[in-house]
């Protein structure tokens, strides 16, 4: 009954950018999805009903499905990346 998905906002105008110098931070920003676009992928994922049946997932920009990296599909990674986990949070692997 739970399902997971991994979700990119995109490229989103938020503070996170404050440490960038004014002029130039307000040319990029210009650019970027606002905080409302961004959290769209996230809304849908959370929220769309036709989504329920599916898991393990990648949505893009605007809750658009799309194919992950080849590097999400690479059974050793993964397995390296949950050990390297368990160990940096002190949880058994």
């Amino acid at each position: 009954g739970i399902t997971t998905y991994a979700v990119h906002p995109g490229v989103v105008a938020t503070d996170v950018w404050r440490r960038i110098p004014p002029p130039f931070r307000w040319l990029v920003q210009r650019f970027m999805l606002t905080p409302e676009q961004g959290a769209q992928s996230t809304i849908v994922a959370a929220t769309d009903p036709a989504l329920a049946s599916h898991t393990g997932r990648y949505y893009s920009v605007g809750g658009k499905e799309k194919p992950p990296n080849k590097l999400a599909d690479d059974p050793e990674l993964a397995k390296t990346l949950w050990n390297k986990s368990a160990e940096w949070t002190g949880l058994p692997a």
